[in-house]
């Protein structure tokens, strides 16, 4: 390991932050809302998604297995 990098997304001007986590904003959703696919043709993955493993690798990984099996119909 040499080299690490770290970001504050609420500083990023195309990011500013996650609303997923944040349960005070008035544009919050839930999980299972933000996870709804749009014509059954976008499904929605990442670590902000997993249920058990938020904001982790795994958690990036068990919610990108999950939106696949919604795809296919799983």
């Amino acid at each position: 390991y040499k080299q690490a990098v770290v970001q504050n997304w609420t500083q990023h001007p195309f990011i500013q932050g996650v609303y997923t986590t944040d349960t005070d904003s008035p544009y919050y959703k839930t999980l299972s809302e933000i996870v709804r696919p749009i014509d059954s043709k976008v499904f929605f993955a990442g670590s902000a998604y997993d249920t058990k493993r938020q904001g982790t690798v795994p958690g990036a990984f068990r919610s990108g297995v999950a939106a696949a099996e919604r795809a296919l119909g799983k």
